[in-house]
């Protein structure tokens, strides 16, 4: 069955914390309700694109994030990444090893008042790992 996945919030936390908690996914990911994520507010929705190849016998994943928001994001620290769907689930983007996802701002100045000033925020990254959906607390 198809249903609609729009991404209506985002968490980020810093990859330096991340690793402590990390738990190989096939043994449930992680233990998310310890973890001191921080929320970004962002335009609705949120932008993922996800793609996947066959090279030299592994399947890399690439994930894409795209999203307009208010808050000045530096690019300067790595985060894992948590997207929020609308139908109730969440998925995370890194994993708080190598390699870390890869942020990057578009600082938008308008030259007409009318015009969108949000930061446009562009992360991507490229794993042997699937994307993690869950439902908060069921891994």
């Amino acid at each position: 069955m198809k249903y609609m996945r729009f991404i209506i919030g985002i968490d980020r936390l810093p990859c330096n914390i991340a690793s402590e908690y990390y738990i190989n996914k096939v043994d449930g990911g992680f233990q998310d309700e310890s973890l001191p994520w921080e929320s970004i507010s962002i335009k609705k929705p949120a932008k993922v694109e996800a793609t996947s190849k066959q090279e030299s016998k592994n399947t890399l994943y690439t994930y894409q994030i795209t999203f307009k928001t208010c808050i000045d994001i530096t690019g300067g620290e790595r985060y894992i990444w948590r997207l929020h769907m609308s139908g109730g689930k969440y998925m995370i983007v890194g994993n708080g090893i190598r390699p870390y996802p890869k942020c990057t701002v578009e600082v938008v100045m308008p030259d007409e008042v009318k015009d969108d000033q949000l930061n446009k925020v562009i992360v991507s990254h490229t794993t042997t790992e699937p994307l993690v959906i869950y439902r908060k607390g069921v891994f």
